[in-house]
């Protein structure tokens, strides 16, 4: 279910840099419904103007008591927003075999919430969950920078300090390429430590794709859970610049949908732009229209 407010009450602390709070807002200005008899939230993502559906969840901006701090109890009043007011963060729920983005507003098509109650629990389901971090969540997300503390090859942890806790969290170059990625596996150490505590599913292996300088710009983590079990999963980290400034995507879904990485990357991307609009016009620039996609076939199919 959609949730509007991150918070009740706070006492504002100190507003992260670039923030501006109250934003002026013209009386004139007045907000579009959305198609289910919600008004968008409307804001600004990486200096684009955009307008949030009911198909989007958890919107937040950065003057919320998210951001700046929930202190005593004084009761918080969202200020009025408009296309200056910076968004942080929010996600959705879509299914990348067929573009069809979960709504679960009771005003909402059925279809969405149906399909995705009985398909969600299921370890290889297609379902896609997508989050959004802007602005000042934005923070230490050089994914070249994170990826070099993981490999075995950059990281920058004491050899006495590696060998104390069996190499947790440490990778090592196969020297293999898979869908395009190159390949990291946890390091044998870390392996084999934790099958003698039996925690063999906290362990990850993590998939990157380079460009040509040799920068990491997409940087794949997959837990090494049993296949069969729900957490068999991903998580995939880019960067939307420079379309938007400081805006970062993390999607997850099913292992067993590495290989499909490409088209949830490009389908998550194709949401996201939808909601970019002429702020004079409140159109749309780029409208989302729901397109099934075509499974890449693994070498083992």
């Amino acid at each position: 279910m959609a949730v509007r407010c991150a918070s009740t009450y706070h006492i504002p602390g100190k507003l992260p840099e670039g923030c501006i709070s109250p934003i002026k807002v013209d009386p004139s200005f007045k907000i579009p419904m959305g198609p289910y008899g919600l008004p968008y939230r409307v804001g600004n993502l990486g200096g684009k103007p955009v307008m949030l559906g009911e198909e989007f969840d958890m919107a937040e901006y950065c003057d919320d008591p998210t951001i700046t701090g929930e202190k005593g109890w004084k009761r918080y009043e969202r200020p009025k927003r408009n296309f200056d007011s910076s968004l942080t963060s929010f996600y959705w729920d879509f299914k990348y075999t067929t573009g069809l983005i979960l709504v679960t507003y009771r005003e909402a098509p059925p279809q969405s919430e149906q399909e995705y109650k009985a398909e969600k629990d299921q370890p290889h389901n297609q379902w896609v969950t997508v989050g959004v971090n802007a602005g000042t969540r934005y923070y230490y997300r050089d994914l070249h920078t994170v990826f070099l503390k993981y490999s075995i090859e950059t990281t920058t942890k004491t050899q006495q300090y590696l060998e104390a806790y069996n190499y947790r969290s440490v990778v090592v170059p196969t020297h293999k390429k898979v869908f395009g990625l190159e390949e990291y596996v946890a390091h044998p150490e870390w392996v084999k430590d934790s099958k003698y505590y039996n925690v063999y599913r906290d362990t990850f292996d993590i998939y990157v794709q380079k460009n040509s300088q040799g920068r990491v710009i997409t940087m794949i983590r997959c837990n090494n859970d049993q296949p069969n079990k729900w957490n068999y999963r991903c998580d995939m980290q880019w960067s939307l610049e420079p379309y938007m400034n400081k805006v970062f995507l993390e999607a997850r879904f099913s292992r067993v949908h590495l290989k499909d990485w490409q088209i949830i990357k490009q389908q998550s991307e194709k949401i996201l732009k939808s909601t970019v609009v002429d702020p004079k016009t409140f159109k749309f620039i780029h409208p989302y229209y729901q397109q099934t996609v075509k499974e890449q076939k693994s070498p083992k199919d």
